[in-house]
């Protein structure tokens, strides 16, 4: 017959069992809801983004938050309606002119890689995927509309998500105060402010940083002589949007488009990109953080790439923001509520 010491060793383990199990499940439920999770967390971005730009509109004007939000939220609409104008034919042909040098790039990339004798099992790799069946390219085209239909859902879902908590999020955040007890409602209130200040500040240091790297790299490849500038630094701006991953990934097509030109042209574009980049790292990227939101660079890389394993794209293109976030979640619950410490929340210095 089990022993009362016996019985609570059973308890124990069972509770443990649970506990590892129990955590295997949402582990296992947050990988396959990943996507969703952070379309909505991208609407919510969105939200932050429009509140702080009206909010800042009601306080240099006369117009309460009710007039200046409609006029941000259709006002950003009549801006990039107003860019798509004005310069979307020239992006348009521009970029299907990209479309057309990389494979012409590649080429000739490979032309040179061929005279070099490290390079025959690479190039033999290449030709057996080149040598694909028909039926895989039909596939490969169907899968890239397929994904083109996705990300045109995504983002209007992100933007209606985004409309949506703007214009009433004092809805949404009672909704998520009652979910806790009456005791800790006001400092999950404290918490939702801070996490709503530190986004908005980390969103202000993007959009500088976003603009004046587009616009160095435009103006950079135009005084070269480099064909496409304009398309060019747009992907640059945007690219930006993501640090570190972003800035390696929009060196690449220029790079590819400049082999079409001249091996000059190629170390004058490395010139380029190499001026912006420590441009923005050593002076654009001090100012803002003065005033903006600064995350260590190790830390921002790590969440990238755990980020990128569990949700693709969308999770490295969301990761800084989730970062801010969580770190903003650790300074205020753990840091001051479980251990007492002082800490600078990030955005509240501002």
């Amino acid at each position: 017959m089990p022993t009362t010491s016996d019985t609570s060793l059973l308890r124990r383990f069972a509770l443990g069992a649970l506990v590892v199990i129990g955590t295997v499940i949402v582990l296992w439920l947050l990988r396959e809801v990943a996507q969703v999770l952070l379309i909505v967390f991208g609407g919510v971005l969105l939200a932050v983004f429009y509140d702080g730009l009206a909010g800042w509109l009601a306080d240099k004007t006369p117009l309460g938050r009710k007039a200046t939000l409609p006029l941000v939220i259709f006002g950003t609409f009549a801006l990039l309606a107003g860019m798509f104008w004005y310069i979307g034919p020239s992006i348009g042909e521009q970029s299907g002119q990209i479309y057309d040098r990389i494979p012409e790039a590649l080429e000739d990339l490979r032309s040179r890689l061929a005279s070099q004798p490290w390079s025959e099992a690479l190039l033999s790799q290449i030709s057996l995927q080149q040598s694909a069946s028909g039926s895989d390219l039909l596939g490969r085209i169907t899968g890239m509309f397929s994904t083109a239909l996705g990300v045109l859902a995504n983002v209007v879902v992100v933007v209606v998500v985004g409309i949506y908590c703007a214009l009433n999020p004092g809805i949404y955040q009672k909704g998520l105060m009652l979910l806790f007890p009456p005791r800790h409602r006001p400092r999950i209130a404290e918490l939702l402010q801070s996490l709503g200040q530190g986004l908005r500040w980390w969103l202000f240091g993007r959009i500088c940083s976003m603009g004046v790297v587009g616009l160095l790299t435009y103006l950079g490849l135009l005084l070269i002589g480099m064909p496409l500038a304009l398309t060019l630094g747009l992907l640059a701006a945007l690219l930006s949007f993501v640090p570190y991953i972003g800035s390696l990934l929009m060196f690449v097509p220029a790079v590819l488009i400049a082999l079409t030109e001249s091996t000059d042209m190629v170390w004058q574009v490395c010139v380029v990109y190499a001026v912006v980049q420590l441009f923005e790292s050593y002076l654009i990227t001090p100012l803002i953080q003065q005033r903006a939101v600064a995350i260590p660079p190790a830390l921002l890389i790590t969440a990238q790439l755990l980020m990128g394993v569990l949700a693709g794209a969308v999770g490295i293109l969301l990761a800084t923001p989730l970062a801010v976030t969580l770190i903003i979640l650790i300074q205020m619950l753990y840091v001051e509520d479980t251990l007492g410490e002082d800490v600078a929340v990030l955005g509240e210095h501002h």
